[in-house]
């Protein structure tokens, strides 16, 4: 087995670096993310799955938080509209006869 050094740089102001610094063990960390990843999507380039999966880095973080906030806006107007629909939804008045069964032809029973 031949053992290979890597050296990864980062910045220790974006979230990889937030990351990197509550890592006990870099290594070990950044050696059980990797498997991770490989369980999960198998051995293909992860830069062609990820996009579709999270943000590759953190300087998209504002966008992210601006659109949550978007969609959170949209659902509670959803969640307003739908409120006030039924709140304005006409009363229907049930039939006298509604509810009642008509056991008319076990009457003899």
């Amino acid at each position: 087995m031949a053992v290979k050094t890597f050296t990864f740089r980062y910045d220790s102001e974006d979230d990889i670096g937030q990351w990197m610094a509550k890592q006990s063990k870099k290594g070990d960390s950044i050696d059980a993310a990797i498997r991770t990843i490989i369980g999960n999507y198998g051995f293909d380039d992860y830069r062609k799955i990820a996009p579709k999966q999270v943000s590759l880095s953190g300087k998209n973080e504002e966008k992210i938080k601006n659109d949550v906030k978007v969609n959170v806006n949209k659902q509670e107007t959803v969640e307003s509209n739908i409120q006030n629909e039924v709140k304005n939804k006409p009363s229907e008045t049930k039939n006298d006869s509604e509810g009642k069964a008509d056991l008319g032809m076990f009457s003899s029973l």
